[in-house]
């Protein structure tokens, strides 16, 4: 059975996000809870066409920015796989072993809390105004494996989906300073977003939401826009 839940619902998943890391993250985007039954396979695919914009956002010290896809293990999803693309400066963490800048990145929590947490960064990212495509998928012999247009980002041990996500996140301690890809000339775009539940394709991950690092909406600054279908949203950053 899919189903979808509030809005009320999403802040409450949120704030779970939220007391993972030291500084509250903000996002923008949409999810789906499928809740798989004890004999379904699960979600074993998402995928999305993502434009990164023309200009990169904006990133002080101290934090990130990034947009990304996910399966999601658990109804607090504290669980999840995810494969994506980031902008960060000065994040310590014992996962960052790329440096800064600009990477591809996937990152697994298998457990729920921080210390199950693993990110791999790709050398190298996406570049300016392009659109690449990213999947993530069960391969059929026990493992996530996240892609960009093919190429795989990195793989691991993977969990009973329940679920699939599809955002923008500003993480660290000076987010606040922080763009979301993506301004009001130049969005970052997601298309063709489609994910695989139980034997069907589903096309339309909905519910879409803004939650700034306070906790509260903010739908002043961060902006959506759906063109054409629901599988099709770009979001940008008002104040740039």
């Amino acid at each position: 059975m899919r189903f979808k839940i509030s809005t009320l619902a999403v802040m409450g998943v949120l704030s779970l996000f939220v007391a993972q890391s030291a500084s509250a993250n903000a996002f923008v985007g949409g999810y789906d809870d499928c809740y798989p039954s004890a004999t379904d396979s699960g979600v074993t695919s998402i995928f999305a066409n993502i434009k990164t914009p023309s200009t990169y956002p904006v990133v002080g010290s101290n934090s990130g920015s990034s947009a990304w896809v996910m399966i999601t293990g658990n109804d607090s999803h504290t669980i999840y796989a995810q494969v994506g693309w980031e902008k960060s400066y000065g994040i310590s963490s014992k996962q960052n072993n790329a440096g800064d800048g600009v990477h591809y990145f996937y990152e697994i929590n298998y457990g729920g809390s921080a210390d199950n947490d693993i990110k791999v960064f790709n050398p190298v990212g996406p570049d300016q105004g392009v659109t690449h495509a990213y999947r993530l998928y069960n391969d059929g012999k026990g493992n996530f494996v996240g892609t960009e247009d093919g190429a795989q980002i990195g793989s691991y041990s993977a969990f009973k989906g329940t679920g699939v996500t599809f955002a923008e996140e500003l993480n660290g301690t000076n987010q606040w300073a922080a763009a979301y890809p993506g301004s009001a000339s130049s969005p970052a775009v997601f298309d063709s977003l489609r994910y695989f539940f139980n034997g069907t394709t589903y096309y339309s991950p909905g519910l879409f939401w803004v939650n700034n690092a306070y906790g509260g909406s903010d739908r002043t600054n961060y902006k959506y826009g759906v063109d054409g279908s629901s599988s099709y949203i770009k979001f940008w950053d008002t104040r740039y």
